[in-house]
């Protein structure tokens, strides 16, 4: 048994009724107990169940509930939409000892925000929660709140820049915990600053890429052919070969504590409005653009983020000087804007070669042409940014 085959657990996976009732003290399910997979693509480390569990005995206890099942299993299915069915049992093996260290990070950053209640960062309510462990290598879970009316936005979709704000603002108070907690113990679950590089290897392999490139070449008109070419370089480049981790030596300041995997799948929106910030399994240290960065390459048409980047860049830096007033300020707004310079070709060709593939499954034709809008835009910024990158910081690129 393992975490990417499937099983006779809740959605395929090796969590059972019995495990969610024991979580909320033996309780037991009626016989009308309904299952339903929210998982629709939200992540890439989880099956998400929403249980109507009819309960023997009313004392109280929730009518309906969200569970969060660690699993590979929803990653196993966009390898094979995305053309990529068989892979290799070792790397198979990695993500799951890597989803077990993510699953017990988030169970203690929730319990770290639970207690701290910072109001810039809204979280869902938590129910119970359970980690791996020696004892447990298979059932890892996080029951909450089940939110209604949540709005289902597409890794390929946009997010207006209103509804992005308190988004920001969310990552920068995060951030800022890192300089003004007092206990730095209850911190040491966060990963290193290699990790980020960790997650991008992980995330995009030649497979991905390539075939993403396949679909540009037959999806961006003919006068995009050279621009291809030269991405496909400059993906290889920035994911295989530069070390994102030394871009904070470069900027030259120390690193910050990060949420890194801000993007549509992980804020829950209702009508518009933030609701909470979920998945802070890949929460580390490292650069401030991880997330600033993040949110807006994969959010924000490319003309709100081009018009709209230093507007959004001072939001995040203000917030982040007002929650650690009276410490020390770890970089400035230049380095902040620099660190988004030099993270930015990384981050667009992690999600670029993503969204193509996901973008073959559009039916809409004005929602289509719209992505493919935001991926040339991607692509042209890409390309500039690194020209700048490599006339204003030629040490990130030596030794290749």
């Amino acid at each position: 048994m393992s975490l990417h085959e499937l099983s006779d657990g809740i959605l395929g996976t090796n969590v059972s009724f019995k495990d969610i009732e024991e979580a909320f003290g033996e309780a037991e399910f009626g016989e009308n107990v309904k299952v339903t997979n929210i998982s629709d693509m939200k992540g890439f480390m989880s099956r998400i169940a929403l249980i109507e569990p009819d309960w023997k005995i009313d004392t109280g206890l929730p009518k309906k509930f969200a569970v969060k099942i660690s699993s590979q299993l929803a990653f196993m299915e966009v390898s094979k939409l995305t053309g990529k069915a068989d892979l290799e049992e070792e790397k198979l093996k990695k993500l799951d000892e890597n989803l077990k260290m993510f699953n017990n990070r988030e169970v203690d950053v929730y319990n770290l925000l639970n207690d701290l209640k910072i109001p810039e960062i809204p979280l869902i309510k938590i129910y119970a929660t359970r980690k791996f462990s020696e004892s447990n290598t298979l059932k890892a879970f996080i029951i909450s709140e089940y939110v209604e009316n949540l709005s289902n936005i597409k890794m390929y979709e946009t997010i207006d820049c209103d509804t992005i704000l308190p988004i920001i603002r969310g990552a920068a108070a995060f951030s800022a915990i890192g300089e003004t907690i007092q206990d730095k113990k209850r911190l040491e679950f966060a990963g290193s600053v290699d990790c980020f590089q960790s997650i991008i290897s992980d995330f995009v392999d030649e497979n991905v890429a390539e075939n993403g490139f396949k679909i540009m070449r037959q999806t961006f008109s003919e006068k995009h052919k050279n621009q291809i070419k030269e991405l496909s370089n400059v993906t290889d480049l920035y994911l295989n070969k530069v070390n994102i981790s030394k871009i904070i030596d470069i900027v030259d300041h120390k690193p910050v504590l990060t949420h890194s995997d801000l993007w549509q799948a992980n804020v829950m929106i209702v009508e518009n409005k933030l609701h909470a910030i979920i998945d802070w399994q890949t929460v580390c240290f490292g650069s401030p653009a991880q997330d600033i960065g993040l949110l807006l390459v994969s959010c924000l048409s490319t003309k709100d983020r081009r018009e709209k980047l230093d507007f959004l860049l001072e939001e995040y830096y203000n917030t982040f000087l007002k929650k650690i007033e009276g410490h020390e300020v770890p970089y400035s707004f230049e380095q902040l804007k620099q660190n988004y310079q030099l993270m930015f070709p990384a981050l667009a060709c992690m999600i670029l070669p993503w969204i193509m593939q996901l973008s073959e499954h559009i039916q809409d034709e004005d929602l289509h042409k719209n992505v493919i809008e935001k991926c040339v835009g991607l692509m042209e910024d890409v390309l500039s940014t690194h020209q700048k990158n490599l006339a204003e910081f030629p040490q990130f690129f030596q030794s290749l």
